[in-house]
Parts: C-alpha cells; sequence; structure tokens
C-alpha cells in the first residue's frame, strides 16, 4: 500500500511538473507574439507591408 502511495505521488509530482513546463512554453509563445503585435501595430505603413512577420495582419488594415 505505501508503495503504491508512493507511485502516485511521483506520478502526480511529474505530471504538475510537465504542466508547469508546457504553460510556461505557452506564455512564452504567446508573449513573443503579442510583443510582434505591437510592434507591427507601430510601424508606418510602408514599412507595415514590407515586413514578412507583419502579413498576417495585411487584411486588417
Amino acid at each position: 500500500m505505501k508503495r503504491t502511495l508512493e507511485k502516485m505521488v511521483n506520478m502526480f509530482l511529474i505530471l504538475g511538473i510537465i504542466s508547469i513546463v508546457v504553460f510556461i512554453i505557452f506564455f512564452i509563445i504567446q508573449f513573443k507574439e503579442m510583443l510582434n503585435d505591437y510592434r507591427c501595430s507601430q510601424l508606418p505603413i510602408n514599412e507595415f507591408f514590407q515586413d514578412e512577420k507583419c502579413e498576417r495582419y495585411w487584411g486588417y488594415r
């Protein structure tokens, strides 16, 4: 009984660590996209259409 309890605790600990790592990676990706959104919104119109990173927003203006 004690051994199975230890296995369950270890399993939940590993799942918790994996969840935290996935959340951190997701947060970093979203933050990077947010910075690009801001950068694209601040560009002059001619640079906005020349920058390939802003291509996803070309239909919005």
